[in-house]
């Protein structure tokens, strides 16, 4: 059972008879009302303890966040415990809201609270809050005060401002958040965005609207994301306002109606909100509907369109790519069930006489409408074929979920009677939509098993609307049985869609038509297929939901009432003058029932014949898994068969398994068969000693061994009594002789297999005899419950009374076994560590049989009120001991398997033998000390190694009322999925029951030993090592820092002083420690490294650095490392860059002190260029975070001045090395970038000092930039990947900085191109700001030199452009005078450059214009506040037009000539595309460009543009379209674009009459050509 919320309170008691109200219900919870009674109230206990622990814990000004991110751990924990008063609620939400709110506290932790928040929003809502439309419960009346104080705290102003401040985040500031698997801070808002608009009062509605509405630019793809957010922050209440008042025709206008599906369908929320608001209001029905006429025509048309239907063009889907980086705004739901919500709450009751002629005008004629367009495309092939079945799914469960608010009596509907669905809508809708259901389980499609569950659940619902209606009933039946026919049918394909609809309307089946259940089953055997794992699957599948719903028991010979209880009724929405249809008879039932024990004893037969032809499954294959899944769902068919059976069937049956078993013999299916014989022994207690002796006697022991049967033989006998002593219980004590007798033998063998079996076996007593497994799934076998569950009732009228689930106890006879097995295999793990390879193996073997066999009851030494959660009250005898002695064995042990320690050392220089023990043992290490595994109860229900193989994925689990409200899915889940769910409960509370431990006593014992491992020259060795470490950190909260600091990086210390006694021999123990590092540490410690400070993470760094420079220190002889073991060092430096967050930066005089250190080394002559790069990113990075912090003022300037010196020396021409020159303009464009920000800081009173004021320094960046370039023109994304493995550090410290795809259309852009323009422009910024007079003249003389090298010269051309648009992009706020100044200075130089352009090198122009008219930012709010920039871009367009920049006139562009002079042409078509690029940026409104600048340039360009339509020369024509397009899209009215506009008309008007004499290549032939291409680009 998959909770529905993140509260646990769905799982309600079923009571014996229903109550009129909840209020008694709502402070119950299932689970815990059904555990034992003694850990139900501990469980109670300890979730008050563990949640008011969490909140002090969150209260603590000076939490580290290893003990904020256990806190979190814990309010995940505790969802699934039982209800606690709303006060304690409401102050842990008010906590995580101020964490939220809090930016050092860091960005995995706000991730968390984020999601912690909003999970309690939404149970607290849940519980105590009534639902829309329902009304209120007493309990939520009293709470109604303490949930007010937290509505007045949280609001979505803070969210929105925190979601848009961080997607806008430059990265030429503060380095970026990285991400987290791959989800992005930002993105884990959005659901808490969109759970706020339930707790904003509708009064904020205009606010809401105001702060985004203005944001909406139909030429940037951001409108996406802030109607999203729009929609997200809309309180519901006030939907219906802003349909009336014309904004969501407005919005929804924004965008052509199908240009982006995503965004077209998103804005039927409003509608739909409004309709289910004006639905719950409990005022009458108004008689205006929520959308007019004409708006409700629209929206059909809309959805069909986005659906993709023959009449619509289908281009719907491709342009929705467009909007793929907001697509987590729409929080992984389809939009398809706010379409379904609207249509559903906007239905009218319906009277008898409506029900087959439905009124004109009505929702129902519109929904009529619809369904035969959707009848058109129904068939096997079609883009449309997921959007019908999706929608059809939608609207039946949400027209299922209305009639049931309706109709059930609790908590009661507030919708006036006015609104109510009738019978008659009940049957409109059947026959709309059942024959587009039916039609849709023959379609074959893309994901078809997906979509075959959606057509049959939206069946199902269509089912339990029918059966209140004997028509439609009688309808829907020939359906069924004709699907169960094609059973008969081995090759038909129609068999999974089959079974689902079979599984998803048993009661209804079962309840009218009994005698085709039983067929479906007995048809469905032969589908139990050796061969075909998924059939197998699905029939199993049926198999265990038909048992689910039915018990097994014979009534053919009961005395049984003359008519069934009526019980389904209380599962279904039945109408107040309704009635269900007539149910089978007690005949019926017995005729059906008498066959049951039949049809178990052919289901254990066919499992039999199943098992002898079942393969046996392949460890290295990755579906093997897979074909245990069908094993696992027949054992568990089986169990639930024996279990609900007869006595007497289930004696036959368990007769009938011991004696196949203790006769066979089946190497490749013990696990199959020994999931049979679990299942047996569970269902059925007498089968265990029935399949105990007949095995014992088939295993014989002689002389203390099995030496008189065969391998085979001996392990399947060991197979098959571990499998029957499994959940065996209170059997074992009697046969504990022989069990014990079987065991030492085993582990004596001579065979390895045997020992191994043997230890295994050992495990299964261990665990039959203490774990707390449960066979108390099903009711209690009585007459009444079986004619209950026959009549189609689901948990509510089972007639069997609530009790709680009984679990296995332990008997003092099974503790006494118990522990004598204990301590007698603690007596063979001893003497066995002791002796030789072989026997060592048998004691780590029993090692963990015996940590596996008593994980449940003895999973730790702790006791008392240390051992929580608690799981049983039994007192922890073995715990301890078992702690205590197994670690001294180990401790003992891994040093004769290998020595610890570093390798260097003399003692730890031999080389062990035995690697794979060693690895067995460190593995045991683990398993001591945080359970081999999880502890677990065992079970017939999971399997491992395959996600989705597990029996509740492939059982039915559909609430069909979980919507109602949040306690309705006791009403029609079997009773069965409520006992499993006490199961899963016990489960979670093992699960969390060893963690949490303290670092201190043999536990840091061990944990150092396995550290000490980390380098080990063997790799097998150090691997797993690594690998256990990880493991033992996850239980040992704040364990990280303690072995880092005293374990680990000391021995990488001894690796850096130990370089020099190295000789060439011992290369490989050299290699063998880098790799440990490096992997050691990018798995452990780099997360989370940045969270206590800079100076902390800084440490580490240092650390690598250090390492670096050991090997690699120039002047001396050191022994030859192979380069791959450095590059890992580079690439854990990599890692440790990217994992940095920008708001915690600590003390700044460390962070200086450690990055001083490590630039002095730079001076260092014997210092290699790679070390360089490596501390020029490591120093860089550390600083970066502080000079855009608060402590920027407290950075030492010493310090500032050796890093910004040795950032300048980088950009020296004598500097060979391009990574570190990459480095250098990344960190200096970040420097002269904060201080703009921030004047007067220390920063920048030492680059004012230290950066060069003469041309010569910007001259020599130049030529150091056109060195980047080298090998690498041609292409517009991605860093200098120069053939380095020291790269990866610079691609990770430089970041990624490209111009943002805002736009629909994509623009030419780059990461080296953008950092570089980027440099220039805040250099050149920073000079005017310091007071440089000569600034524009060292532009030009640059400028000037790079334009007259030779075209062969790519790489400095390609500077050309980046030092033009820098400049352009700094100066474009400039006085008047000042940016002339810069045009007359180099206007002749850049139009000299654009003449000699050629074909290659339009895209860097095109980058330019687009750079400097839009830069770097990712800003998706503009300032309304900035400086002009109009002066600036109208010298710009001057500029691409051929016109004097500096002029004081208007841009004009000339007329293209006509000659056929094609040099001319293509420079015309040049200007045409530069313009294009300019007026698309210039689409976007801003504050800083006036209309009327925009209205100046398209008056100067379009009537060349209309000319240019008609030139013969097609890229002037193509070309002169897509400007004149944009143009008409810009947003602006001005004179020119309205003579557009008409010139145009007449233009399609003149040459439609003259093109169809005109000869093929005459003008007007021409002209059409350029006409036809605008009605293409205008599309």
């Amino acid at each position: 059972l998959k909770p529905i919320h993140s509260s646990c309170s769905e799982f309600s008691v079923p009571p014996a008879a229903m109550p009129e109200t909840l209020d008694t219900l709502s402070q119950l919870c299932w689970p815990y009302k059904a555990l034992p009674h003694d850990v139900q109230e501990a469980a109670l206990r300890e979730s008050q303890a563990e949640l008011r622990g969490a909140l002090d814990d969150l209260r603590k000004p000076d939490a580290s966040p290893e003990l904020l991110m256990y806190a979190f751990r814990r309010l995940e924990r505790c969802r699934d415990y039982g209800r606690d008063p709303v006060e304690l609620h409401v102050d842990i939400s008010l906590e995580l809201w101020r964490m939220l709110q809090e930016p050092k506290t860091g960005y995995s932790l706000r991730r968390k609270c984020a999601g912690s928040l909003q999970q309690k929003l939404r149970g607290v809502r849940k519980e105590f809050l009534p639902a829309r439309g329902l009304r209120p419960m007493s309990q939520q009346e009293k709470v109604a005060a303490c949930v007010d104080r937290l509505r007045e705290a949280v609001n979505w102003r803070v969210v929105q401002a925190i979601m848009l401040g961080e997607i806008e985040r430059s990265s030429r500031g503060a380095p970026p958040e990285p991400l987290a698997a791959g989800q992005h801070f930002a993105e884990s808002l959005a659901g808490l965005l969109n759970e706020l608009r339930h707790w904003t009062p509708s009064s904020e509605a205009d606010e809401v609207v105001k702060s985004l509405d203005k944001w909406f630019d139909v030429s940037q793809r951001s409108i996406v994301l802030f109607g999203r957010l729009l929609l997200m922050a809309l309180p519901t209440e006030s939907s219906s306002k802003y349909i009336e008042d014309g904004s969501l025709a407005r919005w929804w206008d924004l965008l052509p109606r199908g240009a982006n599906p995503r965004f077209s369908l998103m804005w039927v929320a409003l509608p739909a909100r409004a309709a289910k608001v004006r639905w719950a209001s409990g005022a009458p029905r108004p008689p205006q509907p929520v959308l007019s006429e004409e708006q409700l025509c629209m929206f059909l048309d809309t959805v069909a369109g986005t659906m993709s239907l023959p009449m619509d063009n289908g281009r719907g889907c491709e342009l929705d790519a467009y909007t793929e980086d907001c697509r987590w705004a729409f929080l992984g739901k389809t939009t398809y069930r706010l379409v379904a919500k609207f249509i559903v709450y906007s239905l009218e009751p319906l009277d008898a006489s409506s029900a087959t002629k439905l009124p004109e005008g009505s929702v129902w004629a519109a929904l009529e409408m619809l369904c035969r367009r959707l009848a058109a495309c129904t068939i096997h092939s079609g883009a449309w074929t997921w959007h019908v079945r999706t929608l059809l799914g939608e609207l039946c469960r949400g027209y299922y979920v209305r009639a049931c608010r309706e109709r059930f009596k609790e908590p009661g509907c507030m919708a006036h009677e006015s609104f109510l669905l009738t019978p008659a809508s009940d049957d409109a809708l059947i026959r709309l939509v059942m024959p587009l259901l039916v039609d849709s389980l023959t379609l074959q499609a893309s994901n078809h098993d997906h979509m075959q569950t959606a057509t049959t659940t939206a069946l199902a619902y269509i089912a339990r609307l029918a059966v209140m209606k004997q028509q439609r009933w009688e309808e829907f039946l020939p359906v069924v049985q004709e699907a169960v026919q094609d059973l008969e049918d081995p090759m038909s394909v129609r068999h999974p869609s089959t079974l689902h609809m079979l599984m998803a309307t048993l009661p209804l089946l079962v309840h009218s038509a009994p005698g085709l259940v039983l067929e479906a089953a007995e048809l469905s055997l032969p589908g139990i297929d050796p061969t075909d794992p998924m059939k197998t699957t699905i029939a199993a599948a049926f198999f265990v939901n038909v048992f689910f719903q039915v018990p097994t028991l014979d009534l053919s010979l009961r005395e049984l009432p003359d008519e069934l209880p009526s019980v389904l009724g209380e599962a279904l929405p039945l109408h107040s003058t309704g009635a269900i249809v007539a149910g089978a008879t007690p005949g019926d039932l017995q005729m059906v029932s008498s066959a049951m024990p039949g049809l178990c004893t052919n289901l254990l037969e066919r499992l039999l014949e199943y098992m002898q032809a079942l393969p046996k499954p392949s460890k290295k294959d990755a579906m093997a898994a897979l074909d245990l899944a069908g094993p696992r769902l027949l054992s568990t068919a089986l169990f639930l068969a024996v279990k609900q059976g007869d006595p007497s069937t289930a004696e036959a049956l368990a007769d009938r398994l011991a004696d196949w078993v203790s006769l066979t013999l089946l190497p490749s299916a013990v696990k199959a068969v020994g999931m049979l014989v679990g299942a047996m022994v569970l269902a059925y207690p007498k089968a265990a000693p029935k399949v105990i002796d007949k095995t014992v006697k088939r295993l014989p022991v002689v002389s203390g061994n099995f030496s008189a049967l065969g391998e085979t033989e001996v392990l399947w006998h060991l197979h098959v009594l571990g499998a029957a002593c499994r959940f065996a219980g209170d059997g074992l004590p009697p046969r504990k002789a022989e069990l014990e007798a079987r065991i030492k033998a085993a582990v004596n063998d001579k065979r390895k297999v045997v020992r191994r079996a043997g230890a295994k076996l050992c495990r299964r007593v261990l665990a039959g005899l203490t774990a707390p497994f449960s066979s108390d799934f099903t009711g209690d076998g009585t007459v009444e419950e079986a004619l209950s569950r026959w009549a189609g009732a689901r948990s509510l009228g089972w007639a069997a009374p609530l009790r709680p689930v009984v679990f296995h106890q332990p008997t003092p006879a099974e503790l006494d076994f118990a522990h004598a097995l204990c301590d007698e295999s603690l007596a063979i793990i001893k003497a066995k560590a002791e002796g030789s390879d072989e026997e060592i193996h048998v004691a780590l073997c029993m090692i963990k049989a015996v940590v596996r066999g008593v994980a449940c009851l003895y999973p730790d030494e702790r006791e008392g009120q240390d051992a929580k959660p608690l799981v049983s009250t039994l007192p922890n005898v073995m715990g301890p001991k078992l702690l205590k002695e197994l670690a001294g064995v180990l401790l003992t042990l891994c040093p004769k398997l290998g020595r610890p320690g570093h390798p260097f050392e003399a003692a730890a220089l031999e080389v062990s033998g035995r690697p794979n023990l060693l690895c067995k043992a460190l593995r045991m290490v683990v398993g001591i000390v945080r359970g081999e595994r999880r502890p677990e109860i065992p079970d017939l229900f999971q399997i491992r190694g395959f996600e989705g193989s597990n029996v509740q994925s492939h059982v039915s689990t559909d609430a069909f009322t979980q919507k109602v409200h949040f306690m309705s899915a006791w009403r029609d889940l079997s009773r069965i999925w409520y006992n499993w769910e006490v199961l899963s409960l016990m489960n979670r509370r093992m699960l969390h029951r060893p963690t949490g431990f303290k670092l201190d006593g043999v536990r840091r014992q061990l944990a150092e030993l396995v550290c000490s491992y980390s380098l080990s020259a063997n790799s097998l060795v150090r691997n797993v090592a690594s690998e256990c470490l990880q493991l033992f950190l996850k239980v040992h909260y704040g364990a990280k820092k303690v072995l880092m600091q005293e374990c680990f990086l000391p021995l990488q210390e001894k690796t850096i002083q130990g370089v020099g006694l190295l000789d060439a021999e011992k290369v490989h123990i050299a290699e063998a420690c880098l790799q440990g590092f490096a992997r050691t540490a990018a798995r452990l410690f780099i997360v989370g490294i940045w969270r206590r400070g800079v100076a902390h993470a800084l440490r580490f760094a240092t650390l690598i650095v250090r390492t670096v420079h050991a090997f690699t220190e120039e002047g001396k002889k050191l022994v030859d490392v192979p380069p791959s073991a450095i590059s890992l060092q580079f690439e854990l430096l990599a890692k440790w860059s990217k994992a940095q967050e920008a708001y915690n930066p600590g003390d700044a005089g460390e962070a200086c002190e450690l990055a001083g250190t490590l630039l002095a080394m730079m001076r260092q002559p014997a210092v290699h260029w790679r070390t360089k790069v490596c501390i020029l990113a490591t120093a860089g990075s550390a600083l970066r975070v502080h000079h855009f912090a608060e402590s920027a003022k407290d950075l030492s300037t010493d310090v500032l001045r050796l890093w910004i010196g040795e950032l300048l020396a980088c950009l020296s021409p004598s500097v060979r090395q391009p990574q570190m020159a990459s480095i250098a303009v990344a960190e200096l464009t970040a420097a002269m970038r904060s201080c703009l920000r921030r004047p007067g800081l220390p920063l920048d009173i030492v680059l004012q000092e230290m950066l060069p004021k003469d041309g010569t320094f910007l001259d020599g960046v130049a030529r150091v930039m056109s060195g980047l370039h080298q090998g690498h023109m041609g292409h517009d994304a991605g860093a200098p990947a120069q053939a380095d493995t020291v790269q990866c550090v610079v691609q990770a410290v430089t970041g990624r900085l490209g111009v943002p795809h805002l736009g629909w259309f994509p623009f030419p852009c780059g990461h080296v191109w953008t950092m570089h323009a980027a440099f220039f422009q805040t250099c050149a910024a920073f000079r005017v700001r310091r007071g440089d007079t000569t600034v524009v003249e060292d532009v030009r003389a640059l400028l000037q030199r790079l334009q007259a090298q030779p075209r062969s010269e790519a790489e400095d051309h390609a500077v050309f452009i980046e030092v033009l648009c820098g400049t352009l992009r700094a100066a474009r706020r400039w006085p008047v005078d000042r940016q002339r100044a810069l045009w007359d200075a180099v206007g002749t130089t850049a139009a000299d450059e654009l003449r000699g352009a050629e074909e290659d090198n339009i895209r860097d122009w095109q980058f330019l214009v687009c750079y400097t008219v839009a830069g770097s930012s990712r800003r998706l709010r503009l300032r309304s506040d900035a400086p002009s920039e109009d002066m600036a871009v109208l010298s710009l367009a001057r500029f691409v037009c051929g016109n004097s920049p500096s002029a004081d006139t208007a841009p004009a562009l000339p007329v293209a000539g006509n000659a056929d002079e094609e040099a001319s042409s293509h420079a015309h078509a040049t200007r045409l595309r530069l313009l294009h690029v300019l007026l698309l940026w210039l689409q976007r409104r801003r504050a800083t460009i006036a209309k009327d600048t925009c209205a100046s340039i398209l008056a100067g360009v379009v009537p060349a543009l209309k000319e240019g339509l008609s030139h013969p020369y097609k890229q002037v024509h193509e070309w002169s379209a897509k400007a004149l397009v944009v143009s008409l899209i810009m947003g602006v009215e001005c004179d020119s674009l309205s003579e557009l506009r008409t010139w145009v008309q007449q233009r399609a008007s003149e040459l439609a009459v003259a093109v169809p004499t005109a000869a093929k290549d005459s003008a007007t032939s021409t002209a059409c050509e350029g006409l036809v291409y605008f009605f293409l680009h205008g599309l």
